[in-house]
């Protein structure tokens, strides 16, 4: 089974991802802060980390960064509605463009993690 983390600060896009992870037997943890994700990296080993790019306090590319230094093995996948990113430049596993179908969601989850 897989850890991931979710990060995003609309309650709406955490239920939609959960409930599609937990389908696929991920493990799911929710954070809509970018503290509450930096907490949960101290006492969980994840596998990869599924945050926005557009947090209410924080960028998620930093918030991505930092968890890195805490589990640099941990995959990363950014999302956002509102630019694409370069993503060697930012160093992220990949990238979803907001909205995206579960379709898109499966696939770039199955890319990073090799599944």
């Amino acid at each position: 089974m897989y850890n991931v983390l979710v990060v995003d600060d609309r309650t709406e896009m955490l239920e939609v991802i959960e409930r599609f992870l937990d389908q696929k037997g991920f493990v799911v943890y929710l954070s809509n802060t970018e503290e509450k994700a930096l907490r949960l990296c101290k006492v969980i080993k994840f596998d990869l980390v599924i945050s926005d790019f557009e947090l209410e306090e924080a960028s998620g590319v930093d918030l991505l960064n930092k968890i890195k230094k805490k589990q640099y093995r941990i995959k990363t996948i950014l999302m956002s509605g509102s630019f694409k990113p370069d993503e060697e430049r930012i160093e992220i596993d990949a990238f979803l463009q907001k909205p995206f179908e579960s379709a898109e969601l499966e696939s770039a989850i199955r890319k990073v993690l090799n599944k």
